[in-house]
């Protein structure tokens, strides 16, 4: 048995005798690393790898009054990035707002960004209804 094969066995065998009022260990072994390793917990080695996870598409449903309009309110939410995409779609009209769905897609959406664009055009985030992520190994 390999040294993963080995650290998910031993992590089962820890589910079977832990009861839920346990606590849970202090973190996880990165891969590649032994129970042995001479690394206090939660230390990582040089050169391990690491996984990036970028926000490649959002769909937000957002309330947001009359003015600005919808082009104007797109553009805006688009110029929080360098290649963001928006596609605005209204979805209910009464008399004082609107109700829109926001998808934003780019290379990586940053959602602070986003909702705080939303909040200045006297919008509202009602909900994140999708999202996609897209994980990459990074040597640091």
């Amino acid at each position: 048995m390999g040294t993963q094969g080995a650290a998910t066995a031993g992590r089962l065998e820890w589910i079977k005798r832990t009861r839920l009022s346990d606590p849970p260990p202090r973190c996880a072994l990165p891969i590649g690393l032994d129970a042995g390793s001479t690394l206090g917990p939660c230390q990582l080695p040089p050169r391990v790898q690491t996984t990036v996870v970028n926000l490649k598409r959002i769909v937000l449903d957002v309330l947001k009054p009359h003015q600005p309009d919808a082009l104007e309110f797109a553009r805006a939410v688009a110029a929080c990035g360098h290649d963001y995409r928006v596609k605005l779609t209204v979805i209910e009209m009464d008399d004082k707002t609107e109700t829109l769905q926001v998808v934003v897609e780019g290379s990586d959406v940053d959602m602070v960004q986003v909702r705080e664009a939303v909040n200045q055009l006297g919008g509202s985030l009602h909900s994140i209804d999708e999202v996609e992520v897209h994980a990459a190994a990074d040597a640091e």
